[in-house]
């Protein structure tokens, strides 16, 4: 009598076979039902293994989000998804925990809205050779190994800084400051840094900030109010304009900071401060 594993199998005495093969069959048969995870079907291929389900646990709190990666890359992903049922976001979502990134030959990745989102929010960003590490592992890599360090602006560490500060407890990056943005911004640009500003903790205002104003809340527990000046040219700019463009804009900026007792800065200021998780030297931003 076969076990119930074997009960659609024949019995050895079913076919006449030489007593050395059905012994060979039963010895067989034996060490599939002793050992099954030797003897793998088509079926049973294309399941998870042992290892992959004792480390499944550990996989469903994760959340994904991919950057600018390439299409092997999403195949990569992908895989790893499909083995370990880890969920996957198109679009950033305050419940990701890492940002798969595509990295250039030096290691540096693009400045996505995921990637700034990450940094903010102190979010692991890392490179796809975690993926594939592991899946070669079957169970969950060492980020540190895999963590991007650099952005294609040459801006470092912000990642790492981005999970330190909520490590510790630290208030957001532009906590306390207010922010007026100039009226040489396109306005899809404006609202995408408003986004990234008030994601910061910073606050922005919606009318020109005047010298001694307490009539909002936000100015009195403002710190600092700087003035953002836009140094992305229209498309149509000459490049002999560009200069004075450049110097127009700038001045506009700093007569209105003088007159209301605030600081300026460009939105280039904005963008690596974020990108470092770190306040960058302003001077270096306002000429």
């Amino acid at each position: 009598m076969l076990c119930p594993i074997h009960k659609s199998s024949q019995l050895p005495t079913d076919f006449p076979q030489s007593q050395s093969r059905k012994k060979s069959k039963l010895s067989a048969e034996r060490k599939s039902w002793l050992h099954p995870h030797k003897v793998k079907t088509n079926e049973e291929c294309t399941d998870r293994s042992p290892l992959q389900w004792k480390c499944h646990k550990r996989f469903k709190n994760l959340v994904f989000c991919c950057s600018a990666l390439t299409n092997t890359e999403k195949e990569t992903v992908a895989e790893f998804e499909n083995l370990f049922g880890v969920t996957i976001l198109k679009n950033w979502d305050p419940t990701v925990t890492h940002v798969i990134a595509l990295t250039d030959e030096n290691g540096a990745c693009r400045r996505t809205l995921k990637f700034l989102m990450a940094v903010l929010e102190g979010k692991w960003v890392l490179n796809v050779q975690w993926i594939k590490a592991c899946i070669e592992a079957g169970d969950i890599a060492d980020e540190e190994q895999y963590e991007i360090s650099v952005d294609i602006h040459g801006i470092r560490d912000g990642p790492k800084l981005g999970k330190l500060r909520l490590l510790n407890k630290q208030p957001k990056l532009f906590d306390g400051y207010t922010f007026f943005f100039m009226g040489d911004f396109a306005p899809s640009y404006r609202g995408y840094l408003h986004d990234l500003v008030i994601a910061a903790g910073g606050k922005v205002l919606n009318r020109k900030p005047v010298a001694g104003d307490q009539t909002t809340a936000s100015t009195r527990s403002s710190k600092t109010t700087f003035i953002i000046y836009s140094v992305e040219l229209p498309q149509q700019c000459k490049p002999s304009n560009e200069s004075s463009v450049m110097g127009q804009r700038r001045a506009r900026a700093e007569a209105l900071a003088s007159s209301a007792g605030a600081m300026v800065a460009s939105n280039s200021w904005i963008m690596n401060s974020i990108a470092g998780c770190k306040l960058q030297t302003v001077s270096n931003y306002s000429k």
